[in-house]
């Protein structure tokens, strides 16, 4: 029988969310069982418990000679992270480059590298589960996580244009950036329930300036970023601040971002304001805007569907089904998966429907106070993958 011995994990690295599995046993540095293989998790407190710990795995103890072995397999085998897990994280990541920026700003600007390539690469390879992320109406749409689903959704558009990759990556790190002055004061801004006051507004009027002198501070000296968090609240209709510019004088890539930022804000449920479906946002941004570049919008039309991954939706043989793939040929045939039958008794595992196939049709979206429960990773499963 081989040795066995303590090996550390990163729990990071395990997608917990209500429902899921442990696939190991956990232990501590001392050795203690403290969760069985098979364990699930019930509660938000047992995965904030889990993050907190220090763990391990039991393994075999591997001879010298067989390092090498050990290595061939790490590399051959592993468990693929959740791309919601990882857009989950990249806001950790965000939070940490914000704080750092000026006290550290090498490690920083690296990080804000790092961070970007990731984020290009996930977007490229996982279309449709981020652009899920970016619509799953349980996500907190502010703060830091509103400038990671802003990045997403404008480097989604500009993929569709055909723009050149070092661009898409500048405009990821822009629209990430877009809020460096003020992140920390917008975070506070979003759990005040009284108006604003006058001190405040002038303040986010300041905040694309600032944020853009603060990178140029950093080191940040590429011209596509600075711009983007310069411009990414001017309007084609010269109504948009600091400048007031007309949408002739707008960069490109900061007009991309200016469209993801007011479509999240218009598909954000909020106590005070309506929600406005995906179709409707960006035909009343059109309008409102009355941009030339039409283009550019229908970049994000093309880009998301006019039902976009994790929309909640009721389908008219009276199932309640949430998008999970885009169907780019016909928008209004996406690909579902049903949750909820007629009667609202929820399925075991999620029904996967093909509209194109089955002839299943989309009767309406759910208003936010119709959503039921539904589990992201049931709905975009994915398996452990060989690396190269």
């Amino acid at each position: 029988m081989n040795e066995k011995v303590l090996d550390r994990i990163e729990i990071e690295d395990y997608p917990l969310f209500i429902g899921y599995k442990l696939p190991i046993s956990l232990y501590n540095k001392e050795g203690k069982l403290m969760y069985s293989e098979g364990t699930e998790i019930t509660t938000n407190i047992q995965i904030d418990r889990l993050h907190k710990m220090d763990l391990y795995q039991l393994i075999d103890k591997i001879n010298p000679e067989n390092q090498e072995q050990k290595k061939l397999e790490e590399k051959i085998t592993k468990v693929q992270v959740h791309p919601f897990a990882l857009l989950a994280k990249a806001e950790l990541k965000l939070a940490t480059i914000m704080k750092n920026l000026l006290s550290d700003p090498v490690s920083s600007k690296k990080d804000l590298e790092s961070l970007s390539a990731g984020l290009f690469k996930l977007i490229n390879t996982n279309s449709d589960i981020v652009l899920g992320y970016c619509h799953w109406p349980y996500n907190d749409r502010s703060g830091l996580n509103q400038s990671v689903i802003c990045s997403v959704l404008a480097a989604s558009a500009s993929m569709i244009i055909g723009i050149e990759k070092n661009k898409i990556i500048a405009l990821i790190q822009g629209a990430l950036m877009q809020n460096a002055s003020s992140w920390d004061f917008q975070i506070e801004l979003n759990n005040q329930t009284e108006q604003l006051t006058d001190e405040q507004k002038e303040r986010l009027q300041r905040h694309p300036v600032e944020s853009a002198e603060m990178l140029a501070r950093a080191g940040i000296q590429n011209q596509d970023i600075i711009d983007i968090v310069k411009y990414h609240h001017e309007r084609p209709d010269a109504t948009g601040y600091p400048f007031g510019l007309p949408g002739g004088e707008i960069p490109q890539l900061a007009k991309l971002v200016g469209i993801a930022d007011t479509y999240i804000a218009m598909t954000t449920h909020r106590a005070y304001r309506k929600v406005f479906p995906t179709k409707t946002a960006l035909r009343e941004i059109l309008l409102v805007n009355k941009d030339p570049e039409v283009e550019l919008y229908g970049s994000f039309i093309k880009t998301l569907g006019i039902y976009p991954p994790g929309t909640f939706v009721l389908l008219k043989n009276g199932e309640t089904a949430v998008v999970i793939e885009r169907n780019l040929d016909n928008s209004i045939k996406p690909i579902v998966k049903s949750i909820m039958s007629p009667n609202g008794t929820p399925y075991p595992k999620p029904e996967r429907h093909s509209l194109v196939e089955s002839g299943l049709e989309i009767f309406r979206c759910l208003t936010f106070e119709e959503l039921v429960q539904a589990n992201w990773y049931d709905l975009w499963e994915i398996q452990k993958t060989e690396k190269n």
